[in-house]
């Protein structure tokens, strides 16, 4: 991508200050979504209702198995 939109930095801070969640850098988590079409935090919000997604798919984009809750948690305190 050539630039970084505002909803897209958004994401990136959210992955970062969550970093305990990921088997994997934040970067590498962020990667990872967009290959998912998953670009924005709105994006996010929506992948984290669907229970399978985030039980296997996340899980093998790097999200630690254990931290599921505390991660979805967080995504939805962060919708505003």
């Amino acid at each position: 991508p050539a630039s970084v939109s505002a909803c897209d930095a958004t994401l990136v801070a959210f992955l970062v200050a969550r970093k305990d969640c990921f088997k994997v850098p934040p970067e590498t988590f962020h990667s990872w979504l967009i290959t998912q079409d998953i670009v924005t935090m709105q994006d996010l919000m929506e992948a984290c209702e669907d229970d399978e997604f985030v039980s296997e798919e996340m899980r093998t984009g790097g999200l630690k198995a254990f931290k599921k809750r505390a991660f979805i948690k967080a995504v939805s305190a962060n919708s505003g």
